[in-house]
């Protein structure tokens, strides 16, 4: 079971258009890697950019769910621009992909109380996107 600390919705505060930032840090154990995930205070994040073209019933980045997006908006921010933050070990960079992020973004939907097909539709939207905009890792 993917364990979430705090428990519930981690604390954000809305900037500008659809940014908000961390007001606290955010740990996610993943049992699936046995790995832990800090994405820490002050880290800005969209909650999850969902296309236009799916209707709002079907994804929704707010509520408990928005953790989902966090954590996978904080591994894709350290692979894609290759930032090294002194809060994260060298290793993390070696054994985390792209797909394990999409993976930890639904399993942390379906611990939130999402339903499993929103989150499988969520993980189908960014696998859709790695293979239109990303290299595989």
């Amino acid at each position: 079971m993917i364990e979430v600390f705090p428990n519930g919705r981690v604390a954000q505060r809305q900037l500008e258009g659809d940014d908000y930032v961390m007001l606290e840090d955010f740990l996610v154990y993943w049992p699936r890697k046995n790995r832990f995930i800090m994405v820490p205070k002050g880290f800005i994040t969209d909650n999850g950019s969902i296309p236009d073209i799916i209707p709002d019933a079907m994804a929704d980045n707010t509520g408990d769910a928005a953790n989902a997006f966090v954590a996978h908006d904080w591994i894709y921010k350290l692979m894609t621009f290759d930032v090294q933050f002194e809060c994260v070990p060298p290793e993390f960079y070696e054994e985390w992909s792209k797909r394990d992020a999409d993976l930890l973004m639904r399993d942390i939907m379906v611990l939130a109380g999402e339903p499993r097909y929103k989150a499988w539709i969520a993980w189908t939207g960014v696998r859709l996107n790695v293979l239109a905009a990303w290299r595989w890792r």
